[in-house]
């Protein structure tokens, strides 16, 4: 800009003068100069502009990663509590399950008792209870073989890490017929506790160290830490509500 307020300087000094070709080649010179500070200037304004978009793209980018980690964050989220509830439901089923069988067992005892003292009963509908007994009798006694076997495992410091739930369940009833008052202080001093999390306090219970957990679970000492912190945080929210 200052170049071209000189060159209007001279151009106005050659047409004073008289100096008409001088004046005019001066005047075609202003306009290439101006024509070059248009084009610059433009130029510069297409850069401000497409660095603004590139600064509005980044953060749009940006905004778009915090939203999909967060939607990742929370089906994460939800993924696990759903897997904790339809495990919690699972279990429950199973021990709901176990109280009918035993519940059927006393029934069935009781029927069997009050035909086989009335007259009028029949030798067949005896027979019929008694084999519903058995046959209860037999899944009890097939499950407690099976805690009895992973008892066993586990006391030689087997490991667990492909052990199914029903495992989990054979084990816990086996270990109620070894430690009863333990187990009904698990289930009324702790707040809902997960099977794997019984596991871990019957293992504690039986005098295992945390090294031999560690093998027994298959998992880091981290792992191990943060079951136990778990399994803490259950008891002291039982005793609060307490």
């Amino acid at each position: 800009r200052d170049s071209l307020q000189s060159y209007n300087i001279y151009r106005f000094i050659y047409r004073q003068l008289g100096k008409y070709e001088e004046a005019y080649d001066m005047c075609d010179t202003l306009l290439v100069l101006q024509n070059k500070l248009a084009s610059t200037e433009r130029n510069n304004n297409l850069m401000k502009v497409q660095a603004q978009y590139n600064v509005l793209e980044k953060e749009h980018e940006f905004q778009n990663k915090i939203e999909n980690i967060t939607i990742i964050i929370g089906l994460i989220i939800i993924v696990v509590i759903l897997g904790f509830f339809f495990n919690h439901m699972k279990i429950m089923k199973m021990k709901e399950k176990q109280l009918k069988n035993q519940l059927l067992l006393e029934f069935y005892n009781g029927k069997i008792k009050d035909l086989e003292s009335s007259e009028s009963s029949s030798s067949s509908q005896v027979q019929n209870l008694k084999e519903k007994v058995i046959q209860l009798q037999q899944k009890q006694s097939e499950r407690l073989s099976e805690g009895k076997k992973l008892y066993d495992h586990i006391s030689n410091g087997g490991s667990i890490v492909s052990w199914s739930k029903q495992e989990y369940t054979n084990l816990l009833d086996y270990y109620t017929l070894i430690d009863m008052p333990f187990m009904a202080h698990m289930e009324t001093d702790y707040d809902n506790l997960s099977a794997r999390s019984m596991l871990f306090l019957i293992l504690c219970n039986m005098g295992k160290t945390e090294e031999e957990i560690e093998k027994i679970f298959g998992v880091s000492k981290s792992s191990i830490r943060s079951i136990k912190s778990r399994t803490k945080s259950r008891l002291n929210n039982q005793n609060s509500q307490e």
